[in-house]
């Protein structure tokens, strides 16, 4: 597979069966540092992503009607709003879901793992759940994108495979393909945030309990820009994260 490389430790059977629910995987290196655990999945018309990590919290809702859209799970909302910190509304970002062409397909969302950046344990993976792991070099990238299109698998795997390694296909009722395409890439760390949070950010952690002067160590992010501009999700997964709340 190139640079990339499948897991030997899962079978075509576990493959089989991990696509019929959800597509869950994970990014790993050599000497054994990975990714957390993501998913995806159809439903009907809609095709979502998550983050094991984040999952109860937040995830990417890929709708056919009413806008694609990053938003806050509602039980989590409730969380939030029984401590008094509910946010104003439960989108964080909500755009328009683009044109599909007839031929061809249209990026719709990237979720990137710099290697560099991974500090999760390996994935606990289960017959009834098992985890598609993709192993790649140190000081590169790991991209898994997704595509929307009117075409099948056939017509569409030749064309991506000059790209990447293409994984699923998920088939909505709609009868819109999503396909799922990993490649390794280069990755410019100079595009993270080295210091002040961003503003718009939503921090999963109690804020009120990190005193002046305190730190949380090897923490988790997940990053995204703002698709309104393009129509296309940008995600990065970053371990090792510090979070230092000033002494004033």
């Amino acid at each position: 597979m190139s640079e990339i490389d499948r897991a030997k430790h899962i079978s075509t059977d576990e493959f089989d069966r991990a696509v019929r629910d959800r597509f869950r995987f994970a990014i790993s290196r050599k000497d054994g540092r990975h990714s957390h655990t993501w998913a995806v999945w159809g439903k009907k018309n809609d095709f979502y992503i998550t983050s094991r990590s984040i999952g109860g919290q937040i995830k990417t809702s890929l709708h056919d009607k009413g806008g694609f859209r990053v938003h806050f799970d509602k039980n989590f909302l409730w969380q939030m709003k029984a401590v008094g910190r509910e946010p104003p509304k439960r989108e964080v970002v909500l755009w328009p879901k683009p044109l599909v062409p007839e031929t061809g397909a249209v990026h719709v969302a990237s979720v990137l793992f710099p290697t560099d950046y991974l500090t999760a344990d390996a994935p606990k993976s289960t017959k009834q759940k098992p985890i598609f792991i993709f192993e790649a070099p140190a000081g590169r990238a790991v991209e898994v994108g997704f595509f929307y299109s009117l075409e099948g698998v056939a017509a569409l795997e030749p064309k991506f495979s000059k790209i990447g390694v293409p994984c699923i296909c998920t088939t909505l009722d709609n009868c819109h393909s999503v396909l799922t395409v990993v490649r390794v890439r280069d990755f410019a760390p100079n595009v993270l945030p080295k210091s002040d949070l961003p503003s718009s950010g939503v921090y999963m952690f109690d804020e009120d309990g990190l005193g002046p002067g305190g730190a949380l160590t090897n923490c988790h992010a997940v990053l995204w820009n703002d698709p309104k501009k393009d129509g296309l999700l940008k995600m990065i997964e970053i371990g090792g994260v510090q979070i230092r709340r000033k002494s004033w």
